[in-house]
C-alpha cells in the first residue's frame, strides 16, 4: 500500500509539474498574442490619425481654394462689398494663411 501511495504521490507531483508548464507556456504565449495585438494596434492608431491628419489638411486647402474663388468673384463684380470682402480677406489670409497671389489681386 505505501508503494502504491508513493507511486499515487509522485503521479500527482508529476502532473502538477506538466500542468504547471502548461499554464507557464500558455501564460507566455498569451502574453505574446497581447503583446502583438497592442502593436497592431497601435500602428493602426497611427495610419489612421496620418489619415485623419491628410484630410484636416485637404480640407483646409479647399476652404482655401473655395475662399479664393469667392474673394475674385466679390473683387470683380462687387468691388463695392467691401464688409464682405474684408471679412473674407481676414479669413483667407489671418486663419487660412493665404498665399502671395492673392495679396497682389487684394491690393488692386
Amino acid at each position: 500500500v505505501d508503494k502504491q501511495a508513493e507511486y499515487t504521490h509522485q503521479e500527482i507531483v508529476k502532473y502538477e509539474h506538466k500542468a504547471r508548464e502548461d499554464f507557464t507556456k500558455a501564460l507566455d504565449e498569451t502574453k505574446r498574442m497581447v503583446q502583438q495585438n497592442r502593436e497592431d494596434t497601435e500602428r493602426r492608431i497611427d495610419l489612421f490619425r496620418e489619415d485623419v491628419k491628410t484630410l484636416l489638411d485637404n480640407t483646409k486647402e479647399t476652404r482655401k481654394d473655395t475662399l479664393r474663388i469667392q474673394l475674385l468673384m466679390i473683387l470683380e463684380q462687387q468691388p463695392e462689398n467691401i464688409d464682405t470682402i474684408l471679412k473674407l480677406a481676414e479669413t483667407y489670409f489671418v486663419e487660412l494663411h493665404g498665399d502671395w497671389y492673392m495679396t497682389s489681386e487684394f491690393n488692386k
